[in-house]
């Protein structure tokens, strides 16, 4: 599964899903694109939006499993910028109950098997978080609480999934600190991570814009971290 960034106000389906689902199927890997609904377009709890469709997603799959093909214990989800802050929450929360059950497939677990998170937006505090990111999800003013419980490092358990972190040291728009706290979380929690920091990308570089830096490696990478923590064969 993968989810593109676009800071929660629009989401950026070509560069941060469709290349990256292309060159992952040259690999045999079967890669869902995920189109989400966004905060800002009316819809009743607007906040948890991005999760309610991340948890359904997994669940979806995780229910056609088989008529697929595919191995229901070996589903993964990939999250860039603001599509990092909606899988490192689902990392986090995939047991919190955040919609009605609609069917069948929501009897099953929302816990995806593994994450890969690409220079993710994860906290809502200031000075660490992305600003329109923020803004678009929790509005102008949120205040500590909201801030609190919309940072995915906050609460990180031991039944997160194993993690996989990709960025940017160079990074000024999504600043590291949001990578850093949410490995550090998820190694208090006893949960297998990996954090990769390159030194030059920026922020967006997803696999366009890679060419002639070292980063350009990063899809090699997660491939040799999904066998790794058996999520390949």
């Amino acid at each position: 599964m993968a989810a593109p960034g676009g800071a929660y106000l629009r989401e950026v389906l070509d560069k941060e899903a469709v290349e990256v689902a292309r060159l992952y199927a040259q690999q045999g890997i079967t890669v869902f694109v995920l189109t989400y609904r966004l905060p800002g377009e009316g819809h009743e709890n607007g906040k948890d939006v991005t999760l309610q469709d991340a948890q359904r997603a997994v669940r979806v799959v995780r229910a056609h499993a088989k008529e697929w093909g595919l191995d229901e214990n070996r589903i993964g989800f990939m999250g860039f910028s603001a599509g990092g802050h909606m899988a490192s929450m689902l990392g986090a929360k995939f047991a919190q109950e955040v919609y009605r059950p609609q069917d069948a497939a929501d009897r099953l677990s929302a816990r995806p098997d593994y994450l890969m998170l690409l220079y993710p937006v994860v906290s809502m505090q200031d000075g660490v978080t992305h600003a329109d990111t923020k803004k678009a999800l929790l509005g102008s003013n949120p205040g500590k609480a909201l801030e609190d419980q919309y940072s995915a490092d906050l609460h990180v358990t031991r039944s997160a999934p194993p993690t996989l972190l990709i960025l940017a040291d160079d990074d000024t728009d999504v600043v590291p600190e949001n990578s850093i706290r949410y490995y550090q979380a998820l190694k208090r929690a006893g949960v297998p991570a990996e954090m990769h920091i390159f030194a030059q990308g920026k922020h967006g570089f997803a696999v366009k814009f890679t060419k002639g830096l070292p980063v350009a490696v990063w899809p090699e990478t997660g491939l040799s971290w999904m066998k790794a923590v058996k999520m390949m064969r």
